[in-house]
């Protein structure tokens, strides 16, 4: 990802993902930009998706600040509208990853895993396993933010505690799930 880009429409080699360093080039500082990434915020999308309650909460951070971050976000955001050409769709779709479920028939159903970059929409009758299947995949996909939305709000630390400690990457997971859940987000 570029350092620092200084068109409105700047985008790295791929067209996807621009990185937060992109916003020094509308007026932000490095200091704020350091900030962002210290609570999270990489790329232009993250913030963009964040609400202003969220970015006040980080220190230093006042209204005027968060406006003036999110004129900067918009100003870097991709000025096509959404549109890409078939090349370009080509190379972001180079970039998708699948992510095993841990088990090696489902993943065949599935043709390797779930795709990253991409909404999988899972549906059953009550009790199929729905809730348990997307608590193991919050716990497998390792990311540092996973977004987890489901109807029931039925998630508990120790389920995911469990989850985590049986997949073993319990040493991110389980500080989530002590910190309140601060890592999967409803």
């Amino acid at each position: 990802m570029p350092s620092s880009v200084a068109s409105d429409d700047s985008l790295n080699d791929d067209g996807f993902i621009v990185d937060i360093d992109a916003i020094q080039a509308h007026g932000i500082g490095a200091v704020d930009i350091s900030k962002l990434k210290s609570n999270g915020y990489y790329t232009i999308a993250s913030v963009h998706a964040a609400t202003r309650r969220n970015l006040l909460k980080i220190k230093g951070f006042s209204e005027i600040k968060v406006d003036k971050v999110k004129d900067a976000i918009t100003k870097c955001q991709p000025a096509s509208g959404g549109f890409v050409t078939a090349q370009e769709l080509g190379q972001q779709r180079k970039r998708v990853l699948k992510i095993s479920t841990g088990s090696k028939q489902f993943d065949a159903i599935l043709n390797g895993g779930f795709q990253t970059m991409s909404i999988s929409e899972v549906f059953g009758e009550y009790r199929c396993g729905k809730t348990q299947l997307s608590h193991t995949m919050s716990v497998i996909a390792q990311l540092p933010k996973v977004y987890h939305l489901i109807s029931l709000r039925s998630t508990h630390c120790s389920q995911l505690r469990i989850l985590a400690e049986r997949r073993e990457r319990w040493h991110i997971l389980i500080r989530k799930a002590h910190s309140g859940l601060n890592g999967i987000l409803f």
